[in-house]
Order: structure tokens, then C-alpha cells, then sequence
């Protein structure tokens, strides 16, 4: 998925089932990408239309064209501990293997609340 809007209601989309994410470079070689999506064991993959992947043993859904009228009733929010996974994030690694690396609702929660402390935002801005 291209970083956007989309990309943003996407991941928000994604946590608030319970799942975590996994972000991908629509630019990446497809041998990089096919190598994330099965050690991340990935089973859905939300992205534009414009910029379909080619792994057809996935479920893919392009969110610029999706509707709702499957689902006649709303998804409930899950509810999530500070220790559940929200997303994975793969480093280049030093060895030049990619190496995924696990982030926790509290690690975001901290980075939101570091950021907000030396950016000087509050519930005011």
C-alpha cells in the first residue's frame, strides 16, 4: 500500500481488530516481499488497487474499492493488552538479511508520549 491517508485508516483498521501490521514497500523486489509476507505468516493484505501484489495464495483487499455490504453487522473493537503485538517493523540487519522486529502497543504508546514531550504537544494543540 502507498503511504497515505489510506495507509493511515488501514493500520488503524488493523488494530482495532486485534491484529498487528506488517508495512511493505509496494517497491520492493517481489523475492523481498515474498520472503517478509511468509516469516511474517501473513494471511491478508490490504493495499490500492493500483498496486496489487501478485500472491494469490493471500487474501487481498483493495480498500479504495471495498465496501461494507458483506458485513451487514460492525466489527467489534478488541480490546488490547499494553503486551500485544501492534506491528512488525523489518530492519535492513547487519548481516543483509532483513530481520523482523516486534513492536508492542506500549512501545508505540511510549514513542507517541517521547514525541509529544520534546515536540511540546498537548491535548491543546
Amino acid at each position: 500500500m502507498e503511504k497515505g491517508w489510506e495507509q493511515i485508516v488501514a493500520c488503524l483498521a488493523i488494530l482495532m481488530s486485534g491484529a498487528a501490521y506488517l508495512p511493505l514497500d509496494v517497491d520492493a523486489p517481489n523475492d523481498r516481499l515474498s520472503t517478509l509476507i511468509q516469516e511474517a505468516d501473513v494471511k491478508i493484505i490490504l493495499t490500492q488497487s493500483h498496486c496489487q501484489p501478485i500472491f494469490t495464495h493471500l487474501t487481498i483487499i483493495s480498500v479504495d474499492t471495498f465496501t461494507d455490504d458483506i458485513y451487514p453487522v460492525p466489527f467489534p473493537i478488541k480490546q488490547q493488552l499494553a503486551t500485544d503485538l501492534a506491528y512488525v517493523i523489518y530492519t535492513s540487519g547487519s548481516t543483509g538479511k532483513p530481520k523482523g522486529v516486534m513492536i508492542s502497543h506500549q512501545a508505540v504508546i511510549n514513542t507517541i508520549l517521547d514525541m509529544n514531550s520534546r515536540l511540546h504537544i498537548s491535548t491543546n494543540d
